[in-house]
């Protein structure tokens, strides 16, 4: 039997799709030219030593070694208001099927009371987010620095909208494009056209603990802020090619 490779249509039509849904560390997508890029000089037989364990890939210096790209999620259009309060349970008891818990109840601090208070009325479009694993900690996944690797507020600022769209759609828990485990926080970067200040607001799922009944845990604070995101935590942005 012949050893020649026989790349026959369906595997073609396999490697085609593959590539429509790889994204690189930074979201990059493939294109004719990066294709041709694989194509030349030794970079097919590098990847062959990286998937047959003789290999392995680093990245560079850069967005690669903090933020990993993960993973897509289309927020649809909404023309509804949304009053934070009336979504935190709280406030209103059984009467939120969905479980939203602020972190701390005194609301001592501002941005708390800014997140209890919010409302967005403005009707917003059909929104393309991605978002980022931290592979870094340290004063490499400080919101500055987090949202500079993102490029800049206007990539990086989503809204309370998007993130309630989220929750709801793992309501209890369910593996999606937020995480679900207990360590790991979701972070998202809201600004309002009132305030000067840019929020980082967080969730994090508990299935029920000893302190803490199940259900979605909500903090909020201001960027800049002492204190960086640790590793593992995902970053949600605006995905840059398609807002």
């Amino acid at each position: 039997m012949s050893n020649e490779l026989m790349l026959d249509v369906g595997q073609a039509a396999e490697i085609k799709e593959a590539m429509r849904r790889a994204r690189g560390s930074d979201g990059s997508k493939w294109t004719n030219s990066a294709i041709k890029k694989l194509c030349e000089g030794r970079t097919f037989g590098q990847v062959l030593d990286i998937v047959e364990g003789r290999a392995k890939a680093e990245y560079l210096s850069g967005n690669g070694t903090v933020l990993d790209f993960a993973g897509t999620v289309t927020i649809p259009a909404n023309s509804h208001s949304l009053a934070v309060r009336d979504n935190l349970t709280e406030f209103n008891g059984d009467l939120t099927a969905l479980k939203v818990y602020l972190v701390a109840k005194e609301y001592k601090f501002s941005s708390q009371k800014w997140l209890v208070n919010r409302v967005e009325d403005e009707p917003i479009g059909k929104m393309f987010l991605c978002y980022y694993d931290i592979k870094r900690g340290g004063s490499a996944a400080t919101d500055i620095a987090i949202i500079e690797k993102l490029g800049g507020e206007k990539i990086a600022v989503t809204n309370l909208r998007s993130i309630f769209r989220l929750l709801h759609s793992q309501s209890n828990g369910e593996d999606g494009d937020l995480l679900t485990d207990y360590r790991y926080e979701n972070v998202f970067y809201v600004n309002d056209e009132q305030s000067p200040n840019l929020f980082k607001v967080s969730v994090c799922w508990y299935s029920g603990e000893a302190d803490f009944k199940g259900g979605w845990r909500i903090g909020v604070g201001e960027v800049g802020d002492a204190g960086a995101w640790s590793v593992g935590d995902r970053v949600f942005a605006l995905d840059p090619r398609r807002n």
